[in-house]
């Protein structure tokens, strides 16, 4: 089952704090919890498909596409200095004119992400 609100989600998941753990493995911090870390794995399928899982309550009910998960993929494309977008259907997605990848769930079910590029920061003028 993928989650209803993606968008607050989405934006929760940004201020989350995420450390690498091994090459798929990550521990994101609970921001309910703040002494719990969350340990989530990622890995690309065959299919293109991104898989996340994640050790939370969500994810133990069924759930995919949780919070942690979000704040992971949120980290890995700004290592890539890319933004990503989730959207319910692949409809949604495609309107924004971007890439668009699939994390899935069980069965057919998946949430679908766009990821386009970082806006720079401006840099503040020197002081004289």
């Amino acid at each position: 089952m993928k989650p209803a609100n993606l968008k607050s989600l989405q934006n929760r998941s940004r201020a989350l704090t995420v450390r690498r753990v091994t090459r798929d493995t990550y521990a994101v911090a609970s921001k309910s919890q703040p002494n719990l870390q969350h340990i989530v794995t990622v890995s690309l399928g065959r299919d293109g498909a991104i898989h996340g899982r994640c050790t939370c309550p969500w994810s133990h009910h069924g759930g995919f596409g949780c919070v942690h998960v979000m704040a992971v993929l949120h980290h890995l494309a700004a290592r890539k200095r890319r933004r990503i977008s989730f959207w319910p259907t692949r409809e949604e997605a495609e309107r924004q004119h971007k890439r668009v990848l699939r994390l899935v769930g069980n069965k057919d079910d998946a949430i679908y992400i766009t990821s386009r590029p970082a806006r720079r920061k401006k840099q503040l003028p020197m002081a004289a």
